[in-house]
């Protein structure tokens, strides 16, 4: 790939790019050393190594200090790609490699969508804008990062996702098709066309790169307006920043990639990023950072986080070792905020109020709900309104982590439609059929039985070492090695380590296979 040099760009937490970097093949030191070959004064003195060859740019944490690609922490050796994001203290390293193009104007995958011009690039795939010559109609195209498409597990958990969130019809959300794996092509996801800018985008466009309070309210309550409506379809995004909400021309807040984006990071994850954490650092609530199962709460904070960046610059964490800040930390109050960074900006009691509460630790000290958010800021209340119907308290959990067992099958192939029926199908008909499905996620959770076979059986092997003299110890190892393995095969067969609940009643399942609840009936993924 880099036959020529790769150029990084090094941005403070505003997204104001202040250094640039031309790179070639050898191993260049990230940190504060005087010999970095990308310096970074608050990094410790070799933060991270980055590799670039002829095949491959790939980096590598050098120290205890936390190096986080597109939002996830790096475990050993990572591919870098085009037009990912390294975050390295407070300092954000954006790539852009020479000769890393997946596919160029004009393409028509699938024998259907005509390419006509990208849209945007990063680490989790190319987004172009299409034209469906079936249907007439300009869409979005998202086409996937390469190390999903010869995974069935992370497409089939995608689908899911897709099928999912494919069912929410609201003004301010950008609708999801479908996911689509042709024959001998990449996979891609077709997506409403929204034609505007990202909320990110536009905040720097603003005097002091930050939102004046009342220009920045209507798009507020429409955020919440769509947040509360995927809220009670029992849908969290996971991933909610001023990136994933456009505004069209109209302004029209539209929120995008709702659980695509951190799905694929959870897929992505699983061989080069540690754990199975979803989303942007600087925006995640401690209980997704420590990889807890998604809950609405957490995007509120991630909704707290955003309001707070658009009116004073900088998210609550954005420098040091954000993962510790998050979890430990208490965020410094937004007008201290605005003090701190010498900004002038009238924001009410009652928004810094609001704001403060969603960035509470406890997810319990949040509000209960996107629509009891906008309640609040129609308040103009530093105290908390009392609820009526649209801020009633959701279900604690609506998320999951990825299951294990088989999901339902992936799209292999674009069906041929009879030509009429073909011409007569919109992806907006697709959207409507999708309604009446409701979905409730599945519940995993540790069966206390396992834990005391397990912590029984460890004090046994334990004090069985003790006791065995030293010429049947080779003996005693076989004996061992077979209480291990019926310790095992019970723990598996017959206690089960994990016991599965549904989302929407609580009823206890006997698997974590995605069919109707026997119980309530509710769709389980």
């Amino acid at each position: 790939m880099p036959a020529e040099p790769i150029r990084v760009l090094v941005a403070g937490s505003d997204g104001v790019v202040l250094q640039e970097f031309l790179l070639g093949e050898g191993t260049h030191h990230i940190g504060a050393a005087a010999t970095s070959a990308i310096p970074i004064v608050a990094a410790a003195d070799e933060h991270a190594r980055l590799t670039v060859t002829a095949s491959d740019v790939l980096v590598e944490a050098a120290g205890a200090g936390g190096v986080f690609l597109d939002g996830a922490g790096v475990l050993g050796r990572v591919q870098v790609r085009s037009g990912q994001t390294m975050q390295v203290a407070d300092r954000w390293l954006h790539f852009q490699l020479p000769s890393d193009v997946q596919s160029g104007k004009n393409d028509l995958l699938a024998g259907r969508y005509q390419l006509q011009r990208q849209l945007g690039r990063g680490g989790r795939g190319e987004v172009w804008l299409a034209m469906d010559q079936q249907t007439d109609e300009q869409l979005a195209v998202k086409r996937l990062p390469e190390e999903l498409t010869g995974d069935p597990t992370a497409l089939n958990d995608l689908q899911r996702e897709v099928e999912k969130s494919g069912g929410l019809n609201h003004p301010n959300i950008i609708r999801i098709h479908n996911l689509i794996q042709p024959a001998g092509e990449a996979p891609f996801v077709t997506l409403e066309f929204i034609d505007g800018q990202d909320l990110g985008s536009l905040r720097l466009q603003q005097p002091g790169h930050h939102f004046r309070w009342e220009n920045l309210r209507p798009l507020m309550t429409q955020l919440c307006d769509a947040l509360e409506y995927a809220h009670q379809h029992k849908i969290v995004h996971r991933d909610l920043k001023p990136a994933n909400m456009l505004i069209d021309r109209q302004g029209t807040l539209k929120l995008a990639d709702f659980g695509i984006a951190a799905n694929m990071a959870e897929s992505l994850s699983r061989s080069s990023i540690q754990g199975h954490i979803s989303g942007t650092s600087v925006y995640m609530s401690p209980q997704q950072m420590r990889g807890e199962v998604p809950r609405a709460s957490d995007d509120l904070y991630a909704l707290g986080s955003t309001f707070y960046e658009l009116l004073t610059s900088r998210t609550p964490f954005y420098s040091g070792d954000i993962a510790y800040q998050v979890i430990n930390e208490d965020p410094k109050p937004l007008a201290d905020r605005l003090v701190e960074l010498g900004l002038q900006n009238q924001v009410p009691d009652a928004v810094c109020a609001m704001i403060m509460a969603c960035l509470a630790k406890d997810p319990a000290h949040r509000p209960p709900s996107a629509g009891a958010v906008e309640q609040w800021i129609a308040s103009d209340s530093v105290l908390p309104p009392k609820l009526g119907e649209a801020g009633r308290k959701l279900p604690e959990t609506l998320g999951q982590q990825a299951s294990t067992a088989p999901p339902p099958p992936v799209v292999t192939r674009v069906e041929e439609p009879p030509a009429q029926a073909l011409a007569q199908q919109s992806h907006s008909a697709i959207q409507q059929r999708r309604q009446a499905a409701q979905w409730a996620s599945i519940v995993k959770r540790d069966n206390p039985l396992s834990r005391v076979l397990n912590i029984g059986v460890g004090v046994f092997l334990v004090l069985f070492l003790f006791t065995v003299e030293k010429e049947n110890v080779q003996g005693s190892l076989v004996c061992m090695l077979i209480i291990l393995g019926i310790a095992a095969l019970i723990n598996r067969f017959a206690i089960k380590s994990h016991r599965f609940f549904c989302g929407e009643c609580d009823g206890h399942l006997s698997h974590d296979r995605p069919r109707p609840c026997p119980h309530c009936g509710a769709l389980l993924s």
